[in-house]
């Protein structure tokens, strides 16, 4: 298969089924290979959607740097978050809670 005919035939295909979903509330990601190492991503990422469909978001943005997939996901559930706690591999990456900073005095 070819970058042509993934833009011209898949892609359109994938796009009407995006709608479909944004239509449902719904999230909607599909990565097609259409040759080795060449890849087209379709994509609705939903506000509430679950951290699954982040990974799977974030995987096809990274791939196939495993060390960017990791930084960013343990970015992203650091923002919102979402407990890594019981993750061996995201341990070094859970942020550590501040300090309390003294409220700065307003001078009057």
């Amino acid at each position: 298969m070819s970058e042509q005919h993934y833009d011209e035939v898949i892609a359109p295909k994938l796009v009407e089924i995006a709608e479909l979903c944004i239509a449902a509330g719904m999230s909607f990601i599909a990565t097609v290979e259409y040759e080795p190492t060449k890849r087209g991503t379709t994509r609705v990422i939903g506000p509430n959607s679950c951290l699954a469909m982040h990974m799977q978001n974030h995987c096809a943005n990274t791939a196939p740097n495993i060390d960017g997939y990791i930084f960013g996901i343990a970015k992203y559930c650091n923002r919102e978050g979402i407990d890594m706690s019981s993750s061996i591999t995201m341990q070094p990456y859970i942020a550590k809670p501040q300090p309390d900073q003294p409220a700065q005095e307003v001078d009057k």
